[in-house]
């Protein structure tokens, strides 16, 4: 099979670690600047069911500063999804947001291990979302890009222009103040550039 369809991979926010899930759930964790193999992960598959997405989560603690070099595990409590997870971000206050198969976001405090709401994002099942952390907004990208308002979990504007699945979408901020959204799709060669209204 094709590699996007059975592998889940990422890059870490510095670029420096790459995560890469097979289809037999082992996680390898890499440093790219030597190639070298950091860390190995084989789950108990009889417990779990295939990895469908993958995101790095900043943990930080009190006193502490951020932990590194630890493996932290946490299962988070709720309702959950009704199908297939399919993309996973973070913003900087702790919170997870993750969106499926079933049309819906979700988010989870990590420092409470909890679900804390959710809404519908349509019929069009998203493949990618991102948090903006200057508009508090949510963006979710199936076949057209949505952006929503965590705060009120409103649909705050959409954008069409791609022919088949949005497969990526990325965020980058100029002047300090205003938010782009980059996104490619899985059947064109384009790379789009949106200009994300300002709050």
């Amino acid at each position: 099979m094709a590699l996007g369809q059975q592998h889940v991979l990422s890059f870490s926010p510095d670029g420096k670690l790459f995560a890469f899930i097979n289809d037999q759930g082992i996680l390898r964790i890499w440093d790219t600047e030597t190639n070298e193999l950091k860390q190995e992960y084989t789950p108990n598959i009889q417990l779990s069911g295939p990895c469908t997405a993958l995101t790095w989560v900043i943990t930080s603690f009190a006193g502490d500063g951020i932990v590194e070099g630890k493996k932290i595990e946490r299962n988070l409590k709720g309702e959950g999804h009704s199908g297939k997870v399919t993309c996973l971000a973070q913003d900087a206050e702790g919170h997870l947001f993750s969106s499926g198969e079933d049309c819906q976001i979700i988010v989870w405090s990590l420092s409470d291990e909890k679900q804390l709401s959710s809404w519908s994002v349509g019929t069009e099942k998203p493949y990618s979302i991102i948090y903006l952390g200057i508009s508090n907004n949510v963006v979710v990208g199936g076949r057209q890009i949505k952006v929503y308002s965590v705060a009120t979990q409103e649909l705050v504007q959409t954008f069409t222009g791609h022919t088949s699945d949005i497969n990526l979408i990325s965020s980058l901020i100029l002047d300090e103040c205003t938010e782009y959204v980059i996104s490619t799709s899985r059947m064109e060669r384009i790379i789009c550039l949106w200009k994300m209204a300002k709050r």
